[in-house]
């Protein structure tokens, strides 16, 4: 999974469904757009998204969201260019979060550790993050939005009891996952991944260390109300290669299929 971050600027794009697109994301927990990618090609479903805006203050992260498909071309987003046969590339997306106004204004991005990337001013869209990169700014945004870590396309892991399944406006999809139960979760299991063992502080160093996903092995969004999670029951620590391959199945892979996956490999059946 890759990062790319995507410009808007309000001074060259009015966006005219914006109001929409924010009441969807409140009241459903996504919202699927098209958004222009200029001359980017590589970007791949799956892929991670976030959105800058640009232009006149305030500026700054005001979104984040998952790729549904590869660049694909069509008409200009700029109705005059578009008039004279101009195309650009194009993704479909899935906001799993998105502001009118900045949560992470441009003053953070341009201060450490998030200075190291240089484009955040860029006005081209679809220009990619480095991966280190990527997880701080992952952990920044997964504060000021309210989730812990980062997150998934089709289920984000997340008090003694610990109520989920509420509608949530800002979280990755609908269902509200509580912080607490991720940081008990991850408390009991530690940080390494349950089903291939691997741990990003070994193999990364202390700057990934606190890096990892968490299963919700009882999908929420099957569940469809509000229950008390049990973060030792049913929660497990997963990193993004083995998570994705548990949602490659509907229903999602079970925790020991996946590790049968690899054992089968491994004794090469």
């Amino acid at each position: 999974m890759n990062t790319y971050l995507l410009a808007w600027n309000p001074l060259k794009y009015p966006w005219g469904s914006l109001d929409d697109e924010l009441n969807q994301v409140r009241q459903d927990g996504s919202s699927w757009v098209r958004w222009s990618v200029a001359n980017n090609r590589s970007i791949q479903p799956g892929d991670r998204l976030f959105l800058i805006r640009l232009g006149k203050d305030p500026r700054g992260i005001v979104g984040s969201g998952w790729a549904k498909t590869a660049p694909y071309e069509a008409a200009h987003w700029d109705l005059d260019r578009a008039a004279v046969g101009e195309v650009t590339n194009y993704v479909d997306m899935a906001f799993d979060s998105l502001f009118e106004a900045p949560r992470l204004p441009m003053s953070m991005l341009q201060s450490p550790p998030l200075n190291g990337y240089k484009n955040w001013s860029t006005q081209m869209s679809g220009v990619q993050i480095p991966s280190l990169l990527a997880v701080e700014l992952e952990g920044f945004w997964a504060e000021v939005v309210g989730a812990r870590g980062i997150g998934f396309p089709e289920e984000t892991a997340t008090e003694a009891e610990y109520p989920e399944g509420a509608a949530s406006k800002v979280y990755v999809n609908k269902y509200e996952r509580n912080p607490a139960a991720r940081e008990a979760c991850l408390q009991h299991y530690g940080r390494a991944c349950c089903v291939c063992g691997m741990s990003f502080g070994d193999r990364y160093g202390s700057i990934a260390a606190s890096f990892i996903q968490v299963h919700h092995v009882r999908q929420l969004s099957e569940i469809k109300v509000e229950y008390k999670v049990d973060p030792i029951k049913d929660l497990r620590p997963i990193c993004p290669n083995c998570h994705a391959v548990v949602h490659l199945k509907k229903p999602a892979l079970s925790i020991e299929q996946a590790r049968n996956l690899l054992e089968d490999v491994k004794s090469g059946i």
